[in-house]
């Protein structure tokens, strides 16, 4: 099966349901390795922790939308779709890494999503804190 340069889309959607999308260039991509990625999110709550994937960030593109950090804000970012990379309508993206390492990640973590290593969190991590 040969292999290609696919985009894994997601985005960021706030409390009050403001979203700002991204996306990354997956190379060494197979249609076997893209359904994998898809069903490891749709079989669950479609939702990650960026920070853990090591993808780029989305908060900054909703809070655009306000004045900063809210009550809206949480760690979890969304999966969207991952699909082959169309040269004539996308925008080439920057070149994430092979997409054997990212379902390897996702595998790896079993859903087990850290929200304390987002940025983002910075009141549960103050509660904690108080807590211990």
């Amino acid at each position: 099966m040969s292999s290609a340069t696919w985009i894994f889309e997601y985005l960021y959607r706030d409390a009050a349901n403001f979203k700002s999308w991204g996306s990354v260039q997956l190379s060494a991509c197979t249609g076997e390795i893209a359904s994998a990625i898809s069903v490891l999110f749709t079989s669950g709550d479609n939702i990650f922790v960026a920070e853990q994937l090591g993808l780029p960030l989305l908060y900054d593109g909703v809070r655009e939308h306000g004045d900063g950090s809210s009550i809206h804000d949480h760690a979890f970012h969304e999966f969207s779709e991952i699909r082959p990379l169309d040269r004539h309508i996308d925008v080439v993206e920057k070149p994430w890494g092979e997409a054997s390492r990212l379902r390897s990640l996702i595998e790896g973590l079993h859903g087990q999503w850290d929200v304390r290593l987002s940025s983002y969190c910075a009141p549960l991590r103050e509660y904690e804190a108080v807590v211990d």
